[in-house]
């Protein structure tokens, strides 16, 4: 989006304000200078830091707003936890379409969606499993990114939609050679993804979803390969790296209470065994998946029913890895939301009761698995 929001600028005339005034919004500056946008104002509601400058710019009240045409005013809103709130609240000042949260201007800003052919192999090696409900920007720039990035591997692309109301709808215009099942009413994320593996005939699955970007070629051949060469994995995903492709969280470990600690930064370029791969992007054996029988529907809508798919596969004997060595891009909670806090505690006390017990004992046979590739304690950050 910044040579969008650059044009607009120098084109227009529009005004660029950053909403808030913390060290992402600093960052935030430091990326619109790159590209040569410039700041009008720092937008904060922290009165200790209105009138101050920062990077040079002065900090406003949001209200400040009011005095501008909104529809010459941009704003980005510098914040991931309060962006609804923060838009509410400049919703009279500002055009809709004026204002992106920090997330949105690092994706590729498509003016035309051109259609989207997906190759046709008589045979497909992988099933892409993509779920989706509206979201529809998200959707093309992955499948676009996806299509993009070179690879060997035949495959096949199947797209779950949940009852989308925006284009989503209507994918088969923009996106052709696809399998594409619209469900006629909105079955929760987790159904949705296993509705749509029963679907997949190929050897591996890959889980998607639609808030992901690839940026490097042959990333699914350094995936299947993996696979191939080591029958006992399970499943296994690149380094994920934030929207703007500089944070990186190397799946995670699970705490006895079954709270998720991300692995932070990269330990090693060697691959490395997890508790927990993030299911952004993760392919897995169509095998295991079947025995394990998917997502187990005591987690619906969703939540923690990919924690218990992995410690089954561990049960199991299947390792879980991530291969450091190649990355891609997940913006992050856009394919379900937010959960809500009850069903978060709810479903974690379900996963607890289950395996709380077990938990200690799959984490000293992964750690053991690290051990034996020569690696310390990647989990210590």
């Amino acid at each position: 989006m910044f040579e969008k929001i650059k044009n607009e600028q120098v084109e227009l005339g529009k005004k660029v304000h950053i909403f808030g005034a913390s060290q992402l919004g600093k960052k935030l500056f430091d990326e619109l200078k790159i590209h040569d946008i410039c700041v009008d104002t720092f937008l904060d509601n922290d009165k200790s830091k209105q009138f101050q400058r920062i990077r040079g710019v002065r900090v406003e009240a949001p209200e400040r707003l009011k005095t501008q045409d909104k529809d010459l005013t941009i704003v980005i809103i510098a914040s991931l936890n309060f962006y609804k709130e923060m838009k509410e609240q400049i919703k009279s000042f500002v055009s809709y379409e004026n204002v992106y949260s920090i997330d949105t201007i690092y994706m590729k800003y498509n003016k035309n969606f051109n259609k989207i052919a997906i190759p046709n192999y008589n045979e497909s090696l992988v099933s892409v499993i993509l779920t989706v409900y509206n979201q529809w920007n998200y959707t093309y720039n992955c499948l676009d990114s996806f299509v993009n990035t070179k690879t060997k591997v035949p495959y096949e692309i199947i797209i779950g939609d949940n009852n989308s109301t925006d284009e989503t709808k209507d994918i088969e215009k923009i996106i052709v050679g696809a399998k594409i099942i619209h469900r006629s009413e909105n079955i929760g994320y987790l159904r949705n993804v296993n509705a749509t593996v029963e679907l997949a005939q190929s050897k591996y699955i890959l889980i998607l979803q639609n808030d992901t970007y690839f940026i490097e070629d042959y990333w699914l051949d350094r995936l299947v390969e993996y696979m191939e060469e080591n029958p006992k994995c399970g499943a296994v995903a690149p380094y994920m790296c934030g929207y703007d492709g500089k944070e990186g969280i190397g799946g995670c470990m699970l705490e006895n209470d079954g709270n998720v600690i991300p692995i932070v930064g990269k330990k090693t370029l060697v691959p490395y065994s997890v508790m927990y791969i993030q299911p952004a992007a993760v392919l897995c054996r169509n095998e295991l998946w079947r025995i394990v029988k998917g997502y187990d529907e005591a987690y619906m809508p969703a939540w923690c029913e990919d924690e218990d798919f992995y410690l089954k596969s561990a049960e199991l004997g299947y390792d879980l890895v991530i291969c450091p060595d190649i990355k891609y891009i997940h913006y992050g909670s856009k394919t379900y939301g937010a959960c809500p806090v009850h069903i978060q505690k709810e479903h974690l006390d379900i996963l607890v009761g289950r395996w709380g017990k077990k938990i200690p004992i799959i984490k000293k046979s992964i750690r053991k698995r690290n051990q034996d590739r020569g690696l310390g304690d990647i989990w210590l950050n």
